[in-house]
């Protein structure tokens, strides 16, 4: 039951990342919500207060410990030639199966965010070495890709 609450906490999330893409530099933050983006992104992350914004890396990104390490992520990213979400999704999930632990690829699927088409791939992978089931969600955004990513500890 854990497990679908913090799920759907992180779709509601990325929902609201999508949402965000073209807010422009409106700076008010939500309420009980904490800014986890990095300056110069054409779309601003908000988590949950209790997450831990961690923008060090030059990722939008949060974490929290709920017990092991809850993992979201934004970026943006300009294709250097055309493609589709599809063909960049399945790009991703070739460097994933080389550089991740027991990676699995689930299922990749076509959705809409906020009115946008959009592609979402799911998978399995360990991570710390500690397994984690993980969403990256993709959608265009004047040309270029915005990945919402998920990772959280799979239930033993």
């Amino acid at each position: 039951m854990k497990m679908k609450k913090i799920t759907a906490l992180l779709c509601a999330l990325i929902l609201l990342a999508t949402s965000l893409v073209s807010c422009g530099n409106n700076e008010d933050v939500p309420k009980g919500m904490v800014a986890a983006y990095i300056e110069g992104e054409p779309f601003k992350l908000y988590v949950p207060e209790e997450m831990t914004p961690n923008t060090d890396s030059g990722i939008s990104s949060a974490y929290a410990n709920v017990p092991n390490r809850m993992m979201v992520s934004a970026r943006y990213y300009t294709p250097s030639e055309e493609t589709t979400l599809e063909l960049y999704l399945n790009d991703c999930a070739k460097g994933y199966a080389e550089s991740l632990d027991s990676f699995d690829l689930v299922s990749t699927t076509a959705t809409v965010l906020s009115g946008v088409n959009a592609y979402r791939m799911e998978y399995t992978a360990k991570m710390f070495d500690i397994p984690y089931t993980c969403t990256q969600t993709v959608a265009f955004n004047k040309g270029d890709i915005v990945s919402l990513n998920m990772y959280i500890p799979t239930e033993s």
